[in-house]
Order: structure tokens, then C-alpha cells, then sequence
């Protein structure tokens, strides 16, 4: 396997000019920065929908069926209980959480090259507050 490279994936407003709210995902990959970017909308190319623009509204974590049966046809939705085209009925949706939204986001980027594309969640990664609360003005 490629090497691998530590990143932490940031869901959420990563800006800190919204909401301010954001998830940390720990993750290893063998893409990063631009050419995570690009092998995610070379996917988006290939599975025609992209779950970025999809979620990426306050308070928007719902994916439709339309989009969840193209999901379902490349894999992005194994092991959830959408393994096929048939288990989506017309007006069913999904409730996507962040940890969901990660994994597929890097399976729709692994569609751009399925043999060099890798990743693994780093699951050991434990967070340890250290204080610092005062240090956030408003």
C-alpha cells in the first residue's frame, strides 16, 4: 500500500464565519490537499452526485432517494443498509451524520482511481482537552 499521510478532515464551517461549528475526522490518506479535492469532483464526474453541494446548507443533512439509488450503484453506500438499488423506495431519504458524510465523501473520491486511492480512518486518535477556554474572544 502507498503511503500514507496523517490529516484530520474538517466537516463543518471550517471557515469559523457561520455557525462556527466543526467536526475533526482523523484519517490517513494517500491523497491530500488539491488532489484530494480533485479525485473527490473527478467521483463526483463518475457517480453524478455530489454530496458536498448536496449537504453544504445550514441545517442540510438529508440525501433524497434520486441521489441515494446513484450513490447505491458505485458502492458508496455499503455496509448502511443500501447495498442495492432495490432497497431505496421513492421517497425514502437518509439523515447523513458527519461520520457518515466522511466515509462517503472518500469513497466518492476512490471512484477516481480505485487502485491507488487509499484511506483508513485512524480510530485511535483519542482528543484530550487542555484548557484554554478564555483564549476565544467574541
Amino acid at each position: 500500500m502507498k503511503n500514507l499521510t496523517r490529516v484530520s478532515l474538517v466537516i463543518g464551517d471550517w471557515s469559523g464565519d457561520g455557525h462556527n461549528m466543526t467536526e475533526q475526522i482523523p484519517v490517513y490518506l494517500s491523497h491530500t490537499g488539491d488532489s484530494l479535492t480533485d479525485a473527490y469532483k473527478k467521483g463526483v464526474e463518475i457517480c453524478g452526485v455530489d454530496i458536498a453541494a448536496l449537504l453544504d446548507d445550514f441545517e442540510e443533512s438529508t440525501i433524497l432517494s434520486e441521489d441515494l439509488r446513484k450513490l447505491s450503484k458505485f458502492g458508496i453506500l455499503a455496509g448502511w443498509g443500501f447495498d442495492t438499488e432495490e432497497s431505496l423506495t421513492e421517497d425514502y431519504s437518509l439523515r447523513c451524520e458527519y461520520e457518515m458524510y466522511a466515509e462517503m465523501y472518500l469513497r466518492v473520491a476512490k471512484l477516481s482511481d480505485p487502485d491507488n486511492f487509499h484511506y483508513e480512518f485512524d480510530l485511535e486518535t483519542k482528543q484530550q482537552p487542555i484548557g484554554g477556554y478564555g483564549l476565544f474572544n467574541f
